[in-house]
């Protein structure tokens, strides 16, 4: 817990200014509240006792004064607070998903996206709470009750001794069950992120989920988390609950037994009546800080849980290896993997590549065929660096990219995947995506390169059409071409296409294709063929089986020299015969 508040303390001094005016306003609440036992002490004994009108006009004034003071304090203390939790809070949330863009592509399969989402909506809400308690109830009510218990000895040393012996009944059970509160409330945040990636995943398949019917088998899924949720939620609440009866009996108990013993030293003209009634102010007030503090420390377990789930994100470790010298720049852009193993971190028994070796040359067109996990989306991950290969090298331009930065490299490559993203907003935003300043005319240049015109002019709105969340208006094939847009715009030296173009037909993606490599003369273009007919015209392509290299050369070659490839183009043959 130490390690947790270092971090948050470290994020709220940065707002020292604010913390000033904060201190200076709470100070303030706390000693308007603390003066009122004594304004009640002069207005009994020395107004009503002795029938002194004046004396307590006197009072009823101060009191209005002191009111006074309690309201802009309070506002001061309110509004400052919030702002700086507010900023807190932001500064947490910015940094966290900064840290999360820097970590490689294993940790996201790992992690689930509406537990992201979660941790950084519904948990850092959470401290936003913590550090308004902290700062305002925290703060303040330990001033008055400190305050309060001083007040008490001067007046009476015997009724405020039997005050504070309630305080550490107070504080005991609290402790002792902290631990298991705090537990509880991680369990309860999880259970309340599995809920949010539950919901999250169910209405982005939504129309799978339609197609087969599954719509009571998925409300009863969701309705078995939510049993889980209720049943670690309600004994967090109860041992709450339990705490709160406590805390209500034990300042109840003390404060009678004041009344008690105080009444009792009124008769024998110890104290007085004034004393009595500012006494047991005080006495109130040490029993609603004291309980208010454990109250405070018993709920910080939720927040000190949501904070370390924040702080997890944040804390990340990035597990892609650190290029140890990093070359200056790629001088040219041939591709080597020489004898490159490698196997996905998810399945460590199985390798995906074999001692693979390769060339690809810079500004030829290669293509890369295979059956289903043969390995070649992996080539693409791997020169991406989404992924660290076990042994072997993988060089572009001479340099060994372990020692090439992963910035650097995709500063140079474009990736398009078979079922690319597409972002919320129009067409337009989703191609200008890789390069933010292209001009109207680049886009518009690259749209019609693409075939994106041909669908776009049908619409209303042209390039500046809302496409929904994740293109939900638009077709597959539509998707493609936009993602394409989006590569070339981009201006890579090396295009990677994983299946890019298997939405769209024979013809369209011969004539993407041929635009590509119109428009980016010189660059090397790498595709993964869904169709051996749209790589047939490749100056190379590359025949990858089982996570080896079975041959390579032209397209007339291979169906005579490659047992996999003629088969492979066989069956396409045959599918389209039919």
């Amino acid at each position: 817990m130490s390690n947790i508040l270092k971090i948050i303390i470290g994020y709220v001094a940065q707002h020292k200014k604010l913390l000033a005016v904060v201190l200076v306003a709470l100070l303030s609440v706390a000693s308007a509240t603390l003066s009122v036992g004594y304004v009640f002490r002069k207005l009994i004994d020395n107004g009503l006792g002795q029938n002194h009108a004046a004396e307590i006009n006197n009072s009823i004034y101060l009191i209005i004064a002191l009111i006074a003071v309690f309201a802009f304090g309070s506002f001061f203390r309110s509004y400052f607070i919030n702002l700086i939790a507010l900023k807190v809070v932001s500064k947490l949330k910015a940094d966290t998903y900064r840290n999360l863009l820097k970590n490689d592509i294993v940790t996201f399969e790992d992690l689930k996206i509406g537990d992201i989402i979660s941790r950084l909506s519904t948990d850092i809400e959470t401290i936003n709470g913590m550090i308004i308690n902290f700062l305002s109830f925290f703060i303040r009510n330990g001033i008055m009750l400190i305050g309060a218990i001083s007040l008490m000895f001067i007046q009476s040393p015997k009724l405020s001794l039997m005050v504070i012996i309630g305080i550490p009944v107070l504080l005991f059970p609290l402790l002792r069950l902290s631990k298991h509160v705090r537990k509880l409330s991680k369990k309860v945040l999880e259970e309340q992120s599995a809920l949010a990636s539950n919901v999250e995943e169910t209405f982005a398949s939504v129309r799978t989920l339609y197609s087969y019917n599954q719509q009571e088998f998925t409300a009863n899924k969701f309705d078995n988390k939510i049993t889980s949720y209720i049943k670690h939620a309600s004994v967090r609440l109860r041992l709450r609950s339990m705490f709160f009866a406590l805390a209500i009996s034990v300042i109840a108990a003390a404060i009678t037994g004041v009344i008690w013993i105080g009444s009792l030293d009124i008769l024998s003209g110890s104290m007085s009546s004034g004393q009595m009634v500012s006494f047991i102010y005080y006495a109130i007030m040490v029993g609603v800080s004291a309980g208010g503090l454990a109250e405070l420390f018993s709920e910080i377990q939720g927040p000190f849980a949501a904070l370390e789930r924040v702080l997890d994100l944040k804390n990340l470790d990035h597990d892609i290896k650190p290029s140890k010298t990093l070359a200056p720049a790629l001088a040219s852009y041939n591709i080597i993997f020489d004898k490159v193993e490698f196997s996905y971190p998810s399945r460590p028994d199985i390798q995906a590549l074999k001692s693979i070796s390769l060339t690809i040359e810079q500004g030829k067109f290669t293509g890369i065929v295979g059956r289903s996990g043969s390995g070649k989306s992996t080539l693409m991950q791997l020169l991406l660096k989404f992924y660290n290969h076990q042994s072997g090298k993988i060089a572009i331009g001479g340099s060994d990219i372990e020692h090439v930065s992963s910035d650097l490299i995709r500063d140079k490559v474009a990736y398009v995947e078979q079922y690319p993203a597409i972002f919320s907003g129009t067409i337009r935003s989703n191609i200008a995506f890789s390069k933010p300043d292209a001009t109207e005319r680049e886009i518009e240049k690259i749209a019609e390169l693409c075939g994106i015109s041909e669908f776009v002019k049908d619409l209303e709105q042209g390039l500046d059409t809302e496409i929904g969340e994740r293109g939900v208006r638009i077709s597959g094939g539509q998707k493609q071409r936009i993602a394409i847009a989006r590569a070339v715009l981009y201006a890579p030296e090396i295009l990677l296409l994983d299946e890019a173009t298997s939405a769209l037909d024979n013809e369209s993606e011969k004539q993407i294709l041929q635009n590509i490599s119109q428009i980016m003369p010189g660059k090397t273009i790498i595709s993964i063929a869904h169709r051996i007919s749209s790589i047939e015209a490749a100056d190379n392509i590359l025949v990858i089986d089982q996570g080896e290299l079975e041959a390579s050369g032209k397209h007339s070659k291979l169906l005579t020299e490659s047992e996999t490839y003629s088969l492979l183009y066989r069956e396409q043959a045959d599918i389209g015969s039919k």
